[in-house]
């Protein structure tokens, strides 16, 4: 009889689960093994593998990569991996264990009555020979009187005497006697009984809802504990993203250099995180770099406006040195220096708030001040007289021309 959990070839065809077919052929092929190489032991000196068996036994199969591939599954199946198996996978995976299987029914290490179980077909066991039926022989008929002697007589008697029934009489020929029905006999040693077969197939059941309901659980139970990789794979993209722009737009500006170390580090922490599978541990950390990356973005923002402010302060600055503020509107023009300067210290500080509120009153008192400059009357300039120079080549009349002395001929 083959023990629990093992099932014959014809029991495993019948199952319309592939996922128990591969599971219920994987223990049919270790059940015939063990008879294969029953002394073989594990690399640990434990009892071998199934992978183990086959590996050592690699000459009894046609393709011992296709043996393994079904073990592969199997093993995928059952452990619930993260690498899961298709369906078209399973239904390869349980070709390949048939044929291995079938490979070793033929083999002198397996006993006869193991194979027969484990191979025959219904067919087969309904031909297979039956054993003769004994039936009681019936008992000895009585021994007749003997009244040959002289001196005996026939019993008499006043009463009549009542027919004995014959012991055992021989059936009549024209007796319809009714036919025996022929017993298959069944061999008891092999008789599963009703509630076996119901066990088993309330295990297989349960066995093929806990391989199916495996997958789904762990996963819940592993996105409960560590988070989800598939959010947290998302956020990650978006913070590298992120962080590629903070070092390539504020890398190299001093102003902003604590917030590009701070976006730096907190990459560095998640990633760690993330490498551990700790995924509810780097999702705030990634969400913590995306929000540098926007403050970095507002901060830039209010830069480029008091920038703004700062260049329309000078324009104002530039028309009212232009009207002689400084001379004709001194006081005012002070002040307007006094929040430039206050302006541009706040700017390079990075407190822009205060540096937009300079700009925008150092432009008020430079527009003021050249409002005064206008207003106030200036001196008409005096003419500037002209002297002029007589041509080199022009001489007085008291002068007499130059003659420059020829050179004397010979």
């Amino acid at each position: 009889m083959l023990p629990p959990g093992v099932y014959s070839v014809t029991q495993i065809e019948q199952e319309k689960n592939p996922v128990s077919q591969v599971i219920q052929l994987v223990s049919l092929l270790e059940f015939l093994l063990n008879f294969v190489s029953p002394t073989q032991l594990g690399k640990d000196g434990k009892p071998a593998t199934v992978g183990e068996r086959v590996d050592a036994n690699r000459a009894l199969f046609a393709n011992p990569p296709d043996v393994f591939f079904g073990i592969g599954v199997r093993n995928n199946i059952v452990h619930a991996k993260a690498t899961d198996v298709t369906e078209a996978e399973i239904k390869r995976a349980v070709s390949h264990l048939f044929k291995a299987v079938k490979e070793l029914r033929n083999h002198s290490n397996v006993p006869q009555s193991v194979r027969l179980e484990a191979f025959a077909t219904p067919a087969e066991i309904v031909s297979a020979p039956t054993r003769a039926v004994t039936t009681s022989q019936l008992p000895p008929a009585p021994p007749k009187p003997n009244f040959s002697s002289a001196d005996q007589s026939a019993p008499t008697s006043s009463m009549p005497l009542t027919p004995t029934a014959a012991v055992n009489p021989s059936p009549s020929y024209t007796t319809k006697v009714t036919p025996r029905p022929t017993m298959t006999p069944q061999q008891p040693e092999h008789k599963i009984s009703t509630n076996t077969i119901r066990n088993i197939a309330i295990f297989v059941t349960l066995l093929a809802a806990v391989l199916f309901l495996a997958k789904p659980v762990w996963h819940l139970s592993k996105e409960k504990l560590y988070g989800s990789e598939e959010e947290t794979r998302i956020t990650r993209t978006q913070a590298e993203t992120a962080l590629k722009t903070i070092q390539k737009s504020y890398g190299n500006k001093p102003l902003f250099a604590s917030k590009v170390i701070e976006a730096q580090t907190a990459w560095r922490d998640a990633e760690i995180a993330f490498n551990q599978g700790k995924f509810k541990e780097a999702e705030p950390i990634y969400r913590r770099l995306l929000a540098v990356g926007d403050e970095l973005a507002l901060k830039e923002t209010e830069r480029k406006d008091v920038q703004t402010f700062l260049d329309e302060m000078n324009k104002s600055r530039e028309a009212a040195r232009t009207a002689q503020a400084p001379q004709y509107a001194t006081a005012t023009w002070q002040e307007a220096e006094n929040l430039k300067r206050a302006a541009e210290t706040a700017s390079k500080n990075a407190d822009l708030p205060t540096a937009k509120q300079n700009a925008l009153q150092a432009q008020q008192k430079y527009e003021e001040a050249k409002t005064a400059a206008d207003a106030t009357p200036k001196p008409e300039p005096s003419p500037t007289p002209v002297s002029v120079t007589p041509p080199p080549n022009q001489t007085s009349g008291n002068e007499e021309p130059r003659v420059r002395p020829r050179p004397d001929s010979e």
